[in-house]
């Protein structure tokens, strides 16, 4: 089990994340818990019968350990039975819940076994981070925002303004491949020095940003 300092808040809400790695988290999808449970009420039948244990989907069939088992009916008995606000996202084996309850977080991790990582922010910074959700926490100064773009084709030319200022900007090689090919850079991200260039990258690119975060250097919240 890991701990990691997180520098922003997750989905723009949540102060605290424990990550797992389980081989059925994906049952947690949508948190579609009706639907969890219809899943597991057959594994337990299976393991009742003594017939090994495995999940199928059009891809692939894969044998569950009993310890990963277990840990889904841990994990589903917690939130059935919770009133607290949180999120859940599954991707593959990783299945990751978000809360800003760090105790009921903490209460999960000590009752699974499939635990890898809990974040949070230091806690001189949580205040901050509440109120300023769309802020990251840095220790460089030399950008003050971050871009991220959404679905939205990029256009052709912000790709060669982007090689031309090298020195306003941040955005690696892929990216701007990306742009050149297609104009499609859904999730991919950028860093902009200031302002004034986040008002031009507006101008050039159009609409095709999904986010933008303020890059905040901490020694300034410090002072």
């Amino acid at each position: 089990m890991k701990n990691f300092e997180s520098r922003k808040l997750f989905y723009s809400k949540y102060l605290y994340a424990l990550k797992c790695r389980n081989s059925i988290g994906t049952i947690f999808r949508n948190k579609d818990l009706r639907r969890a449970k219809t899943v597991i009420d057959n594994l337990q039948r299976d393991d009742n019968e003594g017939i090994p244990l495995w999940i199928k989907n059009k891809k692939l069939k894969r044998e569950i350990s009993k310890e990963d088992f277990n840990d889904i009916k841990t994990l589903h008995n917690f939130f059935a039975n919770s009133s607290e606000d949180f999120v859940i996202r599954c991707e593959n084996i990783s299945l990751n819940i978000y809360s800003n309850n760090k105790d009921w977080l903490k209460n999960i991790q000590y009752n699974i076994k499939c635990a890898i990582e809990f974040w949070q922010p230091d806690p001189q910074y949580v205040q901050f981070l509440v109120e300023n959700s769309n802020s990251i926490l840095v220790d460089n100064p030399d950008y003050q925002y971050k871009i991220t773009f959404g679905h939205k084709t990029v256009p052709n030319g912000f790709a060669k303004w982007c090689e031309a200022n090298k020195n306003k900007v941040k955005i690696t090689e892929d990216t701007l491949d990306n742009i050149k090919k297609d104009g499609y850079c859904h999730g991919r991200y950028m860093f902009i020095k200031d302002d004034s260039i986040l008002m031009l990258c507006n101008l050039i690119a159009g609409d095709c940003f999904n986010r933008i975060d303020k890059l905040v250097y901490r020694q300034n919240i410090d002072k």
